[in-house]
């Protein structure tokens, strides 16, 4: 969560960030924390941008309220499952040490 509020500091007008951030406090039970940043937000957009957060982050925040966990608006049930462990081959031969020297 610390690289998420890192970013949102960062890049303090991209929603996708806040997004993120309020998905990630959502998890941890923090519904308190999310309202509050998301008040937050809509003031820096309406300050800056004179505009509105988009119908996404307004959805994601109302199922918030609701007692939704965020898990539904979530990405994280597209990622690709993990890979496999791999194991690295060791050479069947060592390799040649080659050492140079100058004489005078």
């Amino acid at each position: 969560m610390h690289y998420a509020w890192q970013r949102v500091e960062l890049e303090p007008l991209l929603e996708e960030a806040h997004q993120q951030l309020l998905r990630l406090l959502a998890r941890a039970g923090r519904r308190n924390i999310v309202l509050a940043h998301y008040q937050e937000y809509c003031h820096l957009l309406q300050t800056e941008l004179a505009v509105t957060p988009s119908a996404t982050t307004v959805a994601l925040v109302d199922a918030i309220r609701a007692g939704a966990t965020a898990e539904a608006n979530s990405d994280t049930h597209y990622l690709a499952p993990p890979l496999p462990y791999l194991t690295l081959s060791q050479p069947t031969a060592p390799a040649a040490i080659f050492v140079a020297a100058k004489w005078n």
